[in-house]
């Protein structure tokens, strides 16, 4: 690997680090929320019910950064062992204009897409 891959995996590396930072931060902030700590629950029905939704899609939002946090995890691991920008598929490069994008991205275009369609077909026979 010459030096400026090296830096680019650095730059990577922070990059994930620092994402993966934001999304701990929001998932312990959502979680202090979630606890009704400083705002308890509402006496008022219509008061709780609203506060009751709002739960649910803070409920949604963690479990959304809790996935990204283990697809980010999951890059670090791959860039410790020389896997990072291969695509788990083919092993062929993942473009740079797609881990720029999704730096944390398992497979490339190509694969994607497939994978994509496949799950697609497979929406529209259970729909069907």
């Amino acid at each position: 690997m010459n030096k400026t891959q090296d830096i680019s995996l650095r730059d990577v590396r922070s990059q994930l680090l620092s994402r993966l930072d934001e999304l701990n931060a929001r998932v312990a902030n959502t979680d202090r929320e979630l606890k009704h700590t400083q705002e308890p629950l509402l006496a008022d029905d219509s008061d709780r019910a609203t506060q009751t939704q709002n739960d649910e899609v803070l409920r949604q939002l963690e479990d959304a950064a809790s996935v990204e946090v283990a697809a980010i995890n999951a890059a670090l691991d791959r860039l410790e062992q020389g896997r990072y920008g291969l695509c788990v598929l083919c092993q062929r490069p993942i473009g740079a204009a797609r881990l720029a994008v999704v730096p944390y991205a398992l497979y490339c275009v190509t694969c994607a897409a497939g994978l994509s369609s496949k799950t697609t077909d497979r929406n529209s026979q259970v729909l069907s």
